[in-house]
């Protein structure tokens, strides 16, 4: 029996796209099989089907979750933060920007502690539902 999880607001990144973070709502819905991300001004929303998932992780460390699933083109990856990611700036001509990383995953290892066990119970959740699926 898999355990109802309540949506909860994140900010979702289509990995292997440079793409500003969106914010919506995660839900996942055993009833229709699928794990849902409703972005707030319905022009983003995605829906993976549980079982075109292949792999679900926590990034070590910090409040996101690594969704990998099958598409017709391959394999997508998307990215969901449990707190406001901050911003991405591509590199400039002058310098690499390692200072503005350094800070940027000092902040989201801050951020993980209070939200990790979130996290984690989201990431079990899909799991256990993405195995039951394809069963």
């Amino acid at each position: 029996m898999i355990e109802a999880m309540d949506p909860i607001t994140v900010w979702a990144v289509r990995l292997g796209e440079y793409s500003a973070e969106v914010k919506g709502t995660l839900a996942l819905d055993t009833d229709e099989s699928r794990l849902s991300f409703l972005h707030d001004k319905e022009t983003k929303t995605v829906h993976i089907s549980l079982t075109s998932i292949r792999r679900v992780k926590r990034v070590y460390g910090s409040p996101i979750l690594q969704v990998d699933f099958a598409t017709s083109d391959g394999v997508a990856r998307m990215a969901f933060f449990f707190v406001q990611p901050p911003p991405v700036q591509p590199p400039t001509l002058i310098g690499s920007g390692r200072r503005k990383k350094r800070r940027n995953i000092q902040f989201l290892m801050g951020e993980n502690a209070a939200i990790r066990d979130v996290v984690i119970k989201w990431r079990d959740a899909v799991r256990k539902s993405a195995r039951e699926a394809r069963l």
